[in-house]
Order: structure tokens, then C-alpha cells, then sequence
């Protein structure tokens, strides 16, 4: 009896051993990944928790935002203390001098600076990720302005939010306006509910979006508990991400040629849910009570309805273009969609053909270059071209 004691006992030793080494081990990993992942993140204030969380946190005015002091993977930018995009490290909003000129963007993803659409075959297609600051609509108008306007300190701002509608857009002026831009961008439209049913208000479209995100529910959220916790577990996260990422982009030619040699099927309609033809007046409701905020406070602004690859003249489709538009006929023909922008586009021609400050972008639909890398994101070319009409835009409206 004694001797099968002493046998358990060593059992149970044995145990314990083996867990406090396998803990140390874990404990030793954890520190290699930590300290180095502190002296990263330190000069950008932010840390474990913040780079362990989606770049998406909830908002309790935007329903959704840019998650403040996130810093990207590659270091190309990151979030201030607002949710604006900015260079690395710049986290807080400075105060504005008299010789400062400031621009604020609104609106989504496009704005944004986003490339192609991680989501379905968009990126094996055009081989294009996320602009940096450099080649999106802020940097290149940030540089287009500083050139035209020298007696200025020229700053652009990049408020804008990935998979937000107008009414966010306006919800984040108003949190921002006490800043006192000199000018305020939005651009809008893409992102709107499609359908709206009778008593279904676009408010509470979005809180029901953002509760069914991916990024609020489970896998990702025991994910995120996990990465918020243990530098090993994030970097383990964002280098398998980021290198699968970069393994598809440099294998992708078997399904770029694919698409491109594809045959695009004609774009379909539908014509009978009354819905779609609701969320769009919804929409335009939403962009004029959006420009009457503006004149009210005295803003000198623009508000653009962002154009879409169901409107894209195919006679005009440019290099890659052709494989996006056959990608998109043939798999994402979505027949309400097509409808919505035909309704949305139709109305908006009518009713802002002589207005001076809300422009539809029908000039891209048109343009001799690559426009789309997806149904809705820009060429760093395209971004170029919409940054050079903004300020242009800009310098002839200014203070008129």
C-alpha cells in the first residue's frame, strides 16, 4: 500500500514538473514576442490591446470607427486618437493655426484608400491591396493643394470609414466640425442599404449590420480574446495573414487569366420590389439633409455620390478592368444592386443637375483609364485624378 502511494506521488510530481516546464517554455515564448512587440509599438502609443483588436471598433456615435492609435502591419499609417488616418505617429489632433488649411474626407472604404476587395477572386485579379497614404485621394490631394496654395500649411485629413453610409458621414462631421476644417469632402453612396422595407429606419440598418458582423461574434471574438492577450498569438495572427496574402498575389495568374479571358454575361434588373426604389429616396433624403447641415453651419464643402462598376462604360474598360467587370457579371450579378444604381443614378441626375455643391462622378463611368479594382474601389490612378478635381474644386469655390 505504502509503495503504490510513493508511485502516485511520483506521478503527480511528474505532472507538475512537466507543467511548470511547459509554462516557462510558454512564459519564455511569450517574453521573446512581448518586449520586442513593446519597443515596436511604444513610440506610436498604442500596445497589445489595441494591435490584438480588429482595425474596426464599435463607436458609440458612428455605430462603428477606425479603432484609435491602430497602427497597420507594414507601418504605412495608422489611426489617431479620432479614428483618422495619419502617418505613423501622428495620434493627436493638433490645434489649428492661422496659417493652417485643413481638409477633412468622409465617407467609406474608397475614400478610405482601400485597393481591391480581400473577399472572392477581386485581388487575384488587379494584384492590388490597400493604397498607402501616398497613392490615395488624401495624400494626392494633400500634395495637389501644397503646390496651388503656398502661403498655407496644408493638412488632409482622412476621416472616412470603411462600409459607412451618408447618415455616418454626417454623424462624423458633426463630432469633428468643432476642429474647424476649412472644407469638407464626403463621398457617398455605395454603402447604402439596397432595400429598405416600410418601418425598417437605415439606423437601425446599421446597428443590426454591425451586431452581425463577423469581426462581433464568434470564432473571431474568442480569436480576438486570445490576441489581445499574447503578443506570440498576434504576431502568429498577422504574419500568417499577411503571408498568405502575399503567397495569393504572386500565384494569382492562372485565375487572372481566367477572368480576363472570360465572357461577361449581360448585367440584370429587378424591376418589381418597390424596396429598392425606398432606399434610394432614402439615401437622397439623407445626402440633402447632409448638404443643409453644411450651408446651416457655414462649411464650405462637396458631396460626391461615389460611382459604381455597373455604371462603367465597357466600351472603355482599360489592362485588368476587363477581368474585374467579367468577375463581376458572371459570379456577382446581383440583379437589386444593378437596380439600385440605375434608380439611384437616374434620380440623382434629375435632382442635382444644377446643384452647386452635390456632384455625381458620371466622368469615371467614362474615363480612357483603369478605373475599378473591384465593383467600387480605385486604381492609384484614378485616385490621382479624383484628388487633382477636388482641388481644383477647392481652389475655384474657395470662400465664394
Amino acid at each position: 500500500m505504502e509503495q503504490k502511494n510513493t508511485k502516485q506521488w511520483s506521478k503527480k510530481k511528474l505532472f507538475g514538473y512537466t507543467a511548470f516546464v511547459l509554462l516557462f517554455f510558454l512564459l519564455i515564448i511569450e517574453l521573446s514576442f512581448r518586449i520586442p512587440a513593446y519597443f515596436r509599438w511604444s513610440p506610436y502609443s498604442t500596445d497589445l490591446q489595441i494591435q490584438g483588436s480588429p482595425r474596426l471598433a464599435s463607436d458609440s456615435i458612428l455605430i462603428w470607427n477606425n479603432r484609435p492609435f491602430y497602427l497597420e502591419f507594414y507601418k504605412e499609417s495608422q489611426y489617431n486618437e479620432l479614428g483618422i488616418r495619419m502617418p505613423p505617429g501622428e495620434v493627436f489632433m493638433p490645434k489649428k493655426q492661422e496659417s493652417d488649411f485643413w481638409v477633412f474626407l468622409l465617407g467609406g472604404s474608397a475614400m478610405a484608400g482601400m485597393g481591391s476587395n480581400i473577399s472572392g477572386e477581386w485581388l487575384d485579379i488587379t494584384n492590388i491591396f490597400n493604397h498607402p497614404i501616398s497613392t490615395s485621394i488624401d495624400g494626392y490631394l494633400e500634395k495637389y493643394l501644397a503646390e496651388r496654395i503656398p502661403d498655407k500649411k496644408v493638412k488632409v485629413f482622412n476621416a472616412a470609414i470603411s462600409s459607412t453610409t451618408v447618415l455616418q458621414s454626417q454623424w462624423n462631421y458633426e463630432r469633428l466640425k468643432k476642429y474647424n476644417p476649412d472644407w469638407v469632402i464626403s463621398m457617398d453612396g455605395v454603402n447604402e442599404p439596397k432595400s429598405i422595407a416600410p418601418n425598417y429606419s437605415v439606423k437601425q440598418y446599421l446597428i443590426d449590420d454591425w451586431k452581425n458582423d463577423p469581426s462581433n461574434n464568434k470564432p473571431i471574438t474568442t480569436y480576438t480574446a486570445l490576441t489581445r492577450m499574447s503578443a506570440f498569438l498576434n504576431s502568429a495572427k498577422k504574419n500568417f495573414f499577411f503571408s498568405r496574402l502575399k503567397l495569393r498575389r504572386a500565384n494569382n495568374k492562372v485565375i487572372q487569366d481566367k477572368w480576363m479571358n472570360a465572357t461577361p454575361l449581360e448585367l440584370k434588373y429587378d424591376t418589381e420590389d418597390p424596396t429598392i426604389s425606398n432606399a434610394v429616396d432614402s439615401f437622397l433624403m439623407s445626402l440633402d439633409a447632409f448638404r443643409d447641415l453644411l450651408v446651416k453651419n457655414q462649411q464650405q464643402h462637396l458631396l460626391l455620390i461615389q460611382p459604381h462598376l455597373s455604371r462603367r462604360n465597357t466600351n472603355k474598360l482599360k489592362d485588368l478592368e476587363h477581368g474585374v467587370y467579367n468577375y463581376y457579371t458572371t459570379l456577382l450579378d446581383y440583379a437589386p444592386t444593378n437596380q439600385y444604381y440605375q434608380i439611384m443614378y437616374d434620380k440623382a441626375t434629375e435632382k442635382y443637375s444644377n446643384d452647386s455643391t452635390i456632384f455625381l462622378m458620371n466622368w469615371i463611368h467614362e474615363s480612357d483609364k483603369w478605373v475599378f479594382v473591384d465593383y467600387c474601389h480605385f486604381t492609384k490612378e484614378l485616385n490621382e485624378d479624383i484628388a487633382m478635381r477636388m482641388g481644383d474644386y477647392i481652389i475655384s469655390h474657395q470662400n465664394n
